[in-house]
């Protein structure tokens, strides 16, 4: 006799039509109790998922639109000076990240609860085989009681209630994670706009300038130039701290590209982001605020709101 027929046979004989009814009541209450628990417990799990969602669209927009172009307008300048690699070159090998990070989905209740018609005469039957949760029990040995069913059925209970709980403190973290990137990206491209963007069009105009004055004392007419810029002749000069900015600006480029496409996004991507990855964010915003802090004591004027 298989344990379905032994239950049903336990509660149709043995135990009795009182018992039977005792027994489908309790497990009502069980699912009545726990549609009320699982009702409260989405309600604030999708209030997560939408702060999530919010993040992650200025999450998208800053860095597709704002920070890329900062990037790549750094390079172009960058470039005139010594040999660049493109921000690509710094994206980690495990994968092409996507141009937008998607959207995480809002949970349904009709995810962790079936309804059950309990006028049904074999209600009770289904109903402890798959429980008003929709969750198929294993197979037990068929000397476990019925008591230790609906034993076993709260367990199953608090277990889903653990899981949803467990989804908001992910969702919570990946929004955590979502704000700290975007504050670093944020910073990023007011560095590069503010600060360094505008010293390197003045270090610019000051190897053309130089350009023009020695061919005008070489007695030569001014006409179009093919400016070149050799930063490195500037070292041992009056003129040295070019040097530096020049040097200190490729380096907080090279910081950015690899924030910008930083191996944490990959695990946001994945949903398997931990308390390691805020860590590895925070430091990133460390090293980027010290890097920004070294561009702006070489640069020739002060630019841009201090970093905090």
């Amino acid at each position: 006799m298989g344990i379905i027929d032994w239950l049903a046979d336990k509660i149709q004989t043995s135990t009795g039509e009182k018992e039977r009814r005792e027994l489908v009541q309790i497990v009502k209450d069980l699912a009545d109790e726990f549609k009320e628990k699982v009702s409260q417990a989405i309600v604030s799990l999708n209030r997560k998922l939408n702060e999530f969602n919010q993040k992650i669209i200025q999450l998208n927009e800053f860095r597709s639109r704002h920070v890329k172009k900062n990037i790549e307008q750094l390079y172009t300048f960058l470039s005139k000076y010594g040999n660049c690699r493109s921000y690509k070159a710094y994206a980690p090998e495990a994968g092409k990240l996507p141009a937008e990070f998607p959207k995480r989905e809002m949970a349904q209740i009709n995810d962790y609860i079936t309804e059950i018609d309990w006028s049904k005469e074999d209600v009770f039957r289904d109903t402890f085989w798959l429980s008003p949760l929709g969750m198929k029990f294993k197979t037990r040995s068929q000397n476990l009681s019925m008591r230790e069913r609906v034993n076993e059925l709260k367990l199953q209970i608090e277990q889903t209630i653990r899981e949803i709980n467990a989804q908001e403190f992910t969702a919570e973290l990946e929004t955590e994670i979502c704000e700290l990137y975007l504050k670093n990206v944020q910073m990023i491209s007011q560095v590069i706009t503010t600060k360094i963007i505008p010293e390197i069009e003045l270090v610019d105009a000051f190897f053309q300038a130089e350009e023009i004055k020695d061919s005008v004392l070489g007695g030569n007419q001014v006409q179009k130039y093919n400016f070149h810029y050799n930063i490195g002749v500037l070292i041992g000069t009056p003129y040295e701290r070019h040097y530096r900015f020049i040097k200190n600006a490729f380096m907080f480029y090279v910081i950015s590209s690899k924030i910008y496409d930083t191996p944490v996004l990959t695990n946001l991507l994945n949903h398997t982001v931990s308390s390691d990855d805020k860590q590895q964010i925070e430091e990133e915003r460390r090293v980027l605020i010290e890097q920004a802090r070294v561009v702006s004591g070489a640069m020739s004027v002060a630019r841009g709101k201090e970093l905090l």
